[in-house]
């Protein structure tokens, strides 16, 4: 009886009895691992909006995240192992952090791009064992990477994989023969026209694949022009004084059409590996910014962050919206 208060309910915490809001640690993660902001760099813009934050808070939630963002990371990696087309790359990592018999600190963190998922792995190996690791021996599908060896082990560890090879990668070979060499460049520049030509042709497609008559055609002259290409290649070759870089580089293109011509029976396998490599750009961005990890803890925040983020991405939803979304359902 008498006056009283009705107070709403404070904002379920995913940290219990932590100083800030699943929101906040939703923005610290964006800002850390989506635009690769590094901490002393989100402290200084926080002071500067009139809110006083330590490193060692910051630091301290991002370690209990870890852990809540772990079963979502793995669920990720479930769904990405079983979808059948993977763009895969990897790019070095510095993490401060001596395991086992591993000298230095270089480590490699991985990318498998998928047509649902994005899947980040930091791991202290650049070996075939990462990716058989990820995908399964069971896996089916086709990779698309570059010519690393690594990948070529993979198909003899997975025999269910076939790997369509960037012809990014190929192309640039043709351009740096050009630059190694000024009297190449004009045979460079004219390869370069060609490679570009089948790109046009493929794009033209890709444009008709709801039309199997318009398709049929397309098709026809993508064949046309890849035969064509091969044998300008064996052409060149069968010339016994071709200069070694023009030699050097028809050779790896011979050995390699096999994986380089997979596109063409596959039309939703794109020719290059741009894909994965853009989606490595934020890893590069990071390795300027803070240089890398100092803890196992916090080298599995960063695949799992990642992940999370560029799959979202991916669906075009709002990264941080999402990340609030999951945090208010762990808290609950």
């Amino acid at each position: 009886a008498g006056p009283r208060s009705v107070v709403a309910p404070k904002p379920s915490q995913v940290i219990p009895k932590g100083k800030y809001s699943n929101a906040f640690l939703a923005h610290i993660l964006v800002m850390k691992f989506f635009f690769q902001i590094p901490l002393h760099r989100q402290i200084l813009i926080m002071f500067m909006q009139g809110l006083t934050v330590g490193a060692g808070a910051l630091t301290g939630m991002l370690k209990k995240l870890e852990p809540l963002l772990y079963p979502l990371y793995l669920r990720l990696v479930e769904v990405n192992r079983s979808e059948g087309h993977w763009h895969i790359d990897e790019t070095g990592w510095m993490n401060y952090v001596q395991i086992g018999e591993k000298e230095g600190w270089h480590w490699w963190l991985w990318v498998f791009a998928a047509p649902k998922t994005v899947v980040f792995v930091l791991d202290p190996s650049r070996s075939s064992a990462v990716p058989f690791k990820q995908l399964g021996r069971d896996a089916q599908g086709i990779v698309v990477t570059d010519r690393f060896s690594a990948y070529a082990k993979l198909l003899k560890l997975i025999t269910g994989l076939k790997q369509a090879l960037c012809w990014a990668h190929f192309r640039r070979d043709f351009i740096n023969a050009g630059k190694a060499v000024k009297s190449l460049r004009a045979w460079a520049d004219l390869w370069v026209a060609r490679i570009a030509d089948i790109y046009r042709i493929n794009r033209e497609r890709l444009s008709v694949l709801d039309n199997p008559n318009l398709f049929a055609a397309a098709q026809l002259r993508l064949k046309d022009g890849l035969e064509s290409m091969r044998r300008q290649m064996s052409v060149e070759l069968e010339d016994a004084g071709l200069f070694r870089e023009k030699r050097k580089v028809l050779n790896s293109a011979v050995k390699h059409w096999e994986g380089l011509t997979v596109f063409s029976d596959n039309p939703l396998v794109p020719m290059d590996n741009n894909f994965a490599e853009r989606l490595l750009r934020p890893a590069a961005l990071a390795r300027k910014n803070y240089y890398g990890t100092h803890a196992l803890w916090s080298g599995n925040l960063l695949a799992c962050a990642m992940s999370v983020l560029q799959t979202a991405a991916r669906y075009k939803l709002n990264g941080e919206a999402y990340l609030r979304y999951y945090l208010d359902g762990c808290a609950q």
